[in-house]
């Protein structure tokens, strides 16, 4: 959002935003569509009940986005219906919800969503288990509020490379007054509780 602000970023914005997409065209489970600054995902099969499967494959480009362009990923998950026409028209109230998620929810860079939207999720798939959340993670916002996120980081080899990205973006926002670095500081928390670490470095 910060790159939309600036009209000299909107050519940088737009390359970023092609390779995004492409990563999400290659699947079978979800269709992409860009607009303005990020791209929504919706399903192919509204029915389909392989969420957890569906969820771990967009975490996984998730991380291979983050990888290769340093740049992470903050999203809502809802539930709604969408109404298209020829490529030019786009309505949905499950887009509307997700950006207001996104917008007013989210505060972390990562795609989650809140605990009412998991239980529409297990209303219409009629899941009766209340402790089956689909393979998210469970969290919290800054306001204290329960919220289920996309596991993203691989425990594999490039969690290294990870780490030394969010290293050099904890620098970059140490500066006074700027406000972006606790959602780097609360990431790095997220990755040490992965690795089975609690202890954040100085």
């Amino acid at each position: 959002s910060e790159s939309v602000e600036n009209d000299t970023k909107y050519e940088e914005l737009s390359q970023l935003l092609e390779k995004f997409q492409l990563l999400f065209n290659e699947n079978d489970y979800y269709e992409s569509k860009g607009i303005s600054d990020g791209i929504i995902l919706s399903f192919k099969d509204p029915h389909s009940s392989n969420l957890e499967e569906i969820f771990n494959d967009i975490g996984a480009k998730q991380f291979e986005f983050i990888l290769k362009n340093k740049v992470f990923i903050r999203g809502g998950l809802a539930v709604g219906q969408k109404f298209s026409r020829n490529n030019k028209q786009y309505i949905s109230n499950g887009f509307a919800r997700a950006v207001k998620l996104e917008s007013s929810f989210v505060d972390w860079p990562i795609i989650g969503t809140n605990k009412k939207t998991i239980i529409e999720i297990r209303d219409f798939f009629m899941i009766n288990n209340e402790d089956d959340y689909f393979g998210l993670n469970r969290g919290f916002n800054k306001k204290g509020q329960e919220i289920y996120f996309i596991d993203f980081i691989n425990k594999d080899k490039s969690h290294e490379d990870y780490k030394s990205i969010l290293d050099s973006k904890i620098k970059e926002y140490i500066k006074p007054g700027v406000k972006f670095q606790d959602k780097y500081i609360w990431l790095l928390r997220y990755y040490l509780h992965k690795y089975g670490n609690s202890e954040i470095p100085e």
